[in-house]
């Protein structure tokens, strides 16, 4: 193989190797939501809304912590990357869900019965490219309908 291909084969698999690599952003940091960026329906914007992500893949760790009217709460969820069924408690509920990577994103869908109604969440994580901005556009499922919410958090 000539030289100049050679260099040239050598820079497409370099540049193959970067487009894989920027379109699996690591989420991991605290982030802190920007309330008055957010979106949340018809549900009341919480006081202070924090996720600690921690993410080595394939695990990926979510710790939550929200202050609303009522009062603080506290979870934390645990999952892999691949699209395997995880199961969780939080507040003696069972939390049950996958996550899986879509290219530069991750989905999050989670199950769980509460007050005698079921209720799931199907979340879309983006990251912006300087990394210090994740929006999640959720989708919130009861019963008694859908709401679809947008909170942007700040590192």
């Amino acid at each position: 193989m000539p030289r100049n291909q050679i260099h040239l084969a050598t820079a497409l698999l370099l540049v193959c190797a970067g487009t894989l690599v920027a379109q699996r952003p690591n989420f991991s940091g605290k982030w802190v939501a920007d309330v008055e960026q957010s979106n949340f329906g018809t549900l009341a914007s919480p006081k202070r809304y924090v996720r600690t992500i921690r993410q080595q893949d394939p695990y990926l760790t979510i710790a939550t912590e929200l202050w609303e009217a009522s009062g603080e709460k506290r979870g934390e969820l645990r999952f892999t990357t691949d699209g395997a069924e995880s199961d969780n408690e939080v507040d003696g509920l069972e939390v049950k869900g996958y996550a899986r990577r879509l290219g530069s994103h991750i989905l999050i869908h989670t199950s769980r019965v509460q007050n005698g109604m079921e209720m799931t969440i199907d979340e879309l994580w983006s990251l912006s490219e300087d990394g210090h901005t994740l929006t999640i556009d959720a989708a919130v499922s009861t019963p008694a309908g859908r709401q679809d919410l947008k909170v942007v958090f700040r590192k």
